[in-house]
């Protein structure tokens, strides 16, 4: 459990850090989705953490769409 944990954190924050260089490259200003005073967490850690815990299904879709048009 721990170990899945670790994998959750670590995919997670590998997702964290490409999107905020994505956003910071595109010139999106860091107060649309990076605001300090109105959350207690940051919005973007969130939708990190959901993307790593969706990732596998999303996965198994996609070899299952692409496993039927082959």
């Amino acid at each position: 459990m721990a170990k899945a944990i670790t994998q959750l954190v670590g995919t997670a924050g590998g997702i964290y850090i490409s999107l905020e260089l994505l956003l910071t490259f595109l010139g999106i200003p860091e107060n649309i989705w990076n605001p300090s005073s109105v959350y207690f967490i940051k919005p973007l850690a969130v939708f990190s953490l959901i993307i790593a815990i969706l990732q596998p299904y999303g996965q198994k879709i996609w070899e299952t769409v692409r496993g039927r048009s082959v």
